[in-house]
């Protein structure tokens, strides 16, 4: 059995960073993570148990911020230029239809409150 940072357990080794570990350290891995435990790895590699990190309120807001930002920036990336277009007054009905349900869906993300974060339903994107 072969553990890699990025990829966790493979039957097999495939990359450069997977190290092996015998079945036995699998199970236990695999035991202790069904125990509420979390698999970190160590600066070789290597899989260990450790306690799952708790975040304080601050740190719950802040993550919350953080995931907006990025969604409203990749929405940004997503628009601009239909809003060019649209500047212009040549966006054909479609895409016009398509920046409609994509500046919705930022106003649905500018909208949650980051002081909810145990109970945010984030919406799906067009």
């Amino acid at each position: 059995m072969y553990f890699t940072r990025d990829y966790g357990f493979t039957p097999n080794s495939i990359s450069e960073f997977s190290v092996e570990i015998s079945d036995e350290r699998w199970e236990e891995l695999i035991k202790g993570q069904s125990n509420g435990k979390v698999i970190l790895y160590d600066e070789k590699g290597f899989p260990n148990l450790g306690d799952p990190i708790v975040l304080n309120h601050e740190q719950m807001i802040y993550g919350v911020e953080q995931k907006k930002n990025y969604i409203l920036q990749e929405i940004t990336n997503k628009t601009q230029i239909w809003q060019t277009q649209l500047a212009l007054g040549i966006i054909t009905d479609a895409n016009k239809v398509m920046l409609t349900l994509w500046m919705d869906y930022a106003r649905k993300i500018i909208e949650i409150d980051s002081n909810d974060y145990h109970d945010i339903n984030w919406p799906t994107s067009p």
